[in-house]
């Protein structure tokens, strides 16, 4: 029995690690391929697999393994940066993609709980593949990239909220109060325990990385206990666990441990899914759903982030990077099918959907940029959408001439407005952040909301009349847009742009950039120089120290007074329209 077993395991190792090199060639999410392999040894294929039971059980690891990283991952500081606007968009979108998910479904399956449970499930986007496309393209930091992390992060803690009532068979409204509390409970027992007594245990097992790896293990197989005893899926637990240690130091080591179990048993949890998967008679249906995930649920998203105050372009790249099916989804609907909530038609449905949907993010985000050229004009009704106070009064052209254009004012692009303020010089800037315009206007900055790429927008900027225009925009393709407008409308202003990477530099000096930052160069030379300032004895590290620490905490305060300003001045205005 035993030796059969290692031969399976062998086998399908194997087959996956073919699988995931083919797939590497073509540069498409390794989870595929994983699927791929449980279809072709599994019940629906060649029938190779025997010992299903024991692969089952081990792909129970990976599921608990796989939401104890995330739970680490999580960062509830990070939930409370998120603001409202983006909590309103991923709210709204889950709720609009289950609505209509479910009349589709209904419709074919006469079942409200796999309408239901279902249409929830095409409402949450894969965090695994869309951050580490956007980590490929070098987005993570970028403003979509935020917004498209921000409503990741929310959409999560939706599916693991439904998933404690799923997993406690919670279907009428006692039973969901009754889950809602005791889920609670153990999430408030694991911040608890996550602040007040796993730090002091830590700290003296630390030193010791066997003893941490253990330690964390023991952390995470208690809370699936837990968890289990209370009536809820281990992999609650092991997300609990997870949560306990995310705001210990010790997090990422912790984290650089797990991954590579983490990693074995995930590829088996996705390898025994594909095992669980037939073949679907209902292509309508598919077809339908299919429909739903990359063009309705996008277009859903769009038309939130307008409503929200985000420009069309920003916009549509953060829709189309959502519009595939979670992994979270492949978690959710096993354990739905191992509950007998829904028939297995519903778990092959998800498999096959998540599947195709990923094969189509890895394209539609890789000429997102593309896209958005060839349908922009399509888009134009997102500015009726708009509701930002700030779109109309950046509709008239500036009168300023000989001055500086800003492009961008995130980070770096403050730094260049202290010294074009500190310098007296005349300039506009341009961002497509509302919240960065609702700072600048509470600055009394000369500011212009919308995309720098826009042509309209740089009209408005008065190009023609400019001296200098400085883009601290990362993208090459943006960047080179800019040049060739700036280039076309005015052949003595001076072009200063931002780049990413070497072959960006060159590229951009090829455009007609007259120089190219590039960030990484400057902090390396900054960094130099503070080093040679130390050789010849000029200065400290703990004045340069202090220096540095000074000027964030300034800057921090400002920009907290001016958020106290902005909000302030917003209720103003708010009870002053009531009073009238």
């Amino acid at each position: 029995m035993i030796s059969n077993f290692v031969i399976e395991i062998t086998i399908l190792i194997s087959i996956a690690t073919v699988f995931a090199i083919f797939l590497k060639l073509f540069k498409q999410p390794l989870l595929i391929g994983y699927i791929l392999t449980g279809i072709l040894l599994g019940p629906a294929g060649f029938r190779i697999i025997k010992n299903s039971e024991l692969i089952y059980t081990l792909s129970i690891f990976g599921i608990s393994l796989l939401l104890f990283t995330i739970g680490i991952e999580l960062d509830i500081k990070k939930l409370k940066n998120l603001g409202v606007r983006i909590t309103l968009i991923s709210i709204a979108e889950v709720l609009g993609v289950t609505g209509i998910s479910f009349f589709v479904i209904y419709f074919f399956e006469k079942n409200i709980y796999s309408a239901l449970i279902l249409g929830f499930l095409l409402s949450f986007s894969s965090t695994m593949v869309v951050i580490k496309i956007l980590s490929d393209k070098r987005e993570v930091n970028t403003l979509h990239g935020r917004i498209v992390f921000g409503i990741l992060l929310i959409q999560d803690v939706i599916a693991i909220a439904l998933l404690s009532v799923l997993s406690s068979h919670g279907y009428y409204m006692s039973a969901v109060v009754n889950a809602l509390l005791k889920g609670i409970g153990i999430f408030v027992l694991a911040i608890v325990s996550g602040y007040f007594i796993f730090p002091t245990l830590f700290k003296f097992i630390s030193e010791s990385q066997e003893l941490l790896l253990i330690a964390s293990l023991t952390i995470c197989f208690l809370f699936s206990s837990v968890a289990y005893t209370a009536g809820f899926s281990i992999a609650i637990g092991a997300f609990a666990a997870g949560v306990s240690l995310a705001s210990m130091p010790y997090s990422t080591e912790i984290i650089g441990k797990v991954r590579s179990l983490k990693e074995f048993f995930a590829i088996i949890f996705f390898i025994s899914l594909g095992m669980s998967f037939y073949p679907e008679k209902n292509i309508a249906l598919i077809a339908a759903l299919l429909a739903i995930v990359i063009f309705v649920k996008p277009l859903l998203i769009f038309v939130f982030n307008s409503m929200a105050g985000f420009e069309k372009r920003t916009s549509f790249i953060t829709s189309i990077s959502l519009g595939q099916v979670s992994e979270f989804s492949l978690i959710f609907a096993s354990e739905a099918f191992i509950l007998g909530v829904v028939p297995h038609s519903i778990l092959s449905i998800v498999i096959i959907l998540t599947t195709l949907s990923i094969i189509t993010t890895g394209y539609s985000m890789k000429f997102s940029k593309k896209l958005y050229n060839k349908f922009s004009k399509f888009l134009e009704f997102s500015r009726r959408l708009n509701l930002s106070e700030y779109r109309e009064k950046s509709s008239k052209k500036t009168t300023l001439e000989n001055h500086m254009i800003l492009c961008g004012c995130d980070c770096m692009g403050k730094e260049i407005l202290q010294s074009l303020r500190k310098n007296k010089r005349k300039f506009i800037v341009i961002d497509f952040n509302p919240d960065i315009i609702a700072f600048l206007k509470n600055q009394n900055v000369n500011c212009i909301y919308g995309d720098a790429t826009d042509e309209e927008i740089l009209e408005r900027a008065n190009v023609k009349s400019a001296k200098m225009i400085i883009s601290t925009i990362p993208s090459e393709e943006d960047n080179a847009q800019i040049l060739w407008y700036a280039s076309h409308e005015n052949k003595n202003i001076k072009k200063i742009v931002t780049a990413n990477s070497l072959n960006s530099i060159i590229s951009l000096y090829r455009k007609g950039a007259d120089y190219v930052i590039w960030p990484e160069y400057l902090s390396g030379e900054k960094v130099n120089n503070i080093m040679n300032e130390l050789a010849k004895k000029q200065t400290t590290l703990e004045k340069i120290r202090e220096k540095h620490l000074n000027k964030i905490i300034e800057r921090n305060k400002e920009e907290m007074i001016n958020k106290y300003r902005l909000s302030v001045k917003r209720l103003l205005n708010r009870l002053g329209k009531k009073i009238k």
